[in-house]
């Protein structure tokens, strides 16, 4: 009983530890403002389309702050290998974290065209 116990104790520890390596850096990724499927299938009049490029524009804000956090992430991952970490453990991380950020500022980049888009709609609208 007692082996048994210390196997699964032991297990239990490497699971754990693993899970807060790999959750290190994980996120949801890049997401639609909220009700804004409802809003563009309505849009119609200038507010309604300057309501949809400032959500737009909101989340843009919110993607890019998440891209540099993730640069920061990677870059601490990177700084951070102490003497009994492995050295190639954090660069997967840090990898991880760079394509988070990249994928982030891609988000907020869109976000920013589809806002841009929306302007233009209001601008032409009654």
């Amino acid at each position: 009983m007692t082996k048994s116990f210390r196997s699964f104790g032991s297990g239990a520890l490497l699971a754990l530890a693993g899970g807060v390596i790999v959750a290190g850096c994980a996120t949801q990724l890049p997401q639609a403002p909220a009700g804004i499927e409802q809003k563009i299938e309505t849009a119609s009049s200038r507010s309604d389309h300057e309501d949809v490029a400032l959500q737009y524009e909101r989340q843009a804000i919110v993607d890019a702050a998440a891209a540099k956090r993730h640069k920061g992430y990677a870059a601490t991952y990177r700084r951070n290998t102490a003497p009994r970490s492995s050295a190639q453990a954090h660069e997967t991380l840090a990898r991880h974290c760079d394509r988070l950020s990249q994928t982030y500022e891609q988000a907020a980049e869109e976000n920013i065209a589809l806002a841009k888009l929306h302007w233009q709609l209001a601008a032409e609208a009654k």
